[in-house]
């Protein structure tokens, strides 16, 4: 169903206050892909799991402290069906905007 890779990199997510995972993500026209990386040999991925965007909500999160995740810089929350993913990225551009440009671009190449 998801053919063209609109936009990939690196992002961070957190499970709890002090615990972060590294993932790598792919963003496609109609899901979001991602993988870790291997420990040993770093240019292996190892797939993690799959979102449907179109069951996607991004919400930014103002950079500060928070109740639950403790501090945060450039993070987005992600909520998908059941699922909360708190992430970050390394600059302020945040996911939002690579989340709309997706729906964008499906809304133009549809029938």
């Amino acid at each position: 169903r998801s053919s063209e890779l609109i936009h990939s990199g690196e992002l961070t997510r957190i499970v709890r206050p002090g615990k972060t995972q590294q993932r790598s993500y792919f963003l496609f026209d109609h899901q979001l892909v991602f993988c870790k990386k291997d420990v040993l040999r770093r240019d292996l991925l190892h797939y993690r799991g799959r979102m449907d965007t179109d069951l996607l909500e991004p919400v930014d999160l103002p950079d500060g402290r928070h109740a639950e995740m403790g501090l945060l810089k450039n993070a987005f929350l992600l909520r998908h069906a059941e699922n909360l993913n708190v992430l970050t990225r390394t600059s302020s551009d945040g996911c939002k905007r690579l989340l709309e440009s997706a729906d964008g671009y499906r809304k133009t190449k549809r029938w």
